[in-house]
């Protein structure tokens, strides 16, 4: 399976990708470029490698959410898909 090499770097709603790469040379490239241009987000960079068309054999995974108002303690759940549907729609789930 052919893999491209992603420059990420954050968490949660922080979370960017900055580089999709062919190698793995190439997104380290793109790591010590940002560093010696000083560039804000480098310092929690790092490269995730991805498989190419991996949504091809995804699983399709129901997930549960809460959250608790602090200002009502309303308490909210729901339960969700993993955004496979959104994601390779002509699939569908398995």
């Amino acid at each position: 399976m052919k893999k491209v090499y992603v420059v990420t770097a954050g968490d949660y709603s922080d979370y960017c990708i900055y580089a999709v790469c062919s190698s793995k040379k190439n997104a380290d490239k793109v790591i010590a470029l940002a560093t010696s241009a000083k560039e804000y987000w480098i310092s929690g960079a790092s490269v995730e490698i991805w498989n190419v068309d991996e949504c091809l054999t995804w699983k399709h995974i129901h997930y549960w959410a809460a959250a608790i108002w602090v200002d009502t303690g309303e308490i909210s759940a729901n339960k969700g898909a993993d955004g496979f549907d959104d994601f390779c729609p002509s699939i569908g789930p398995s």
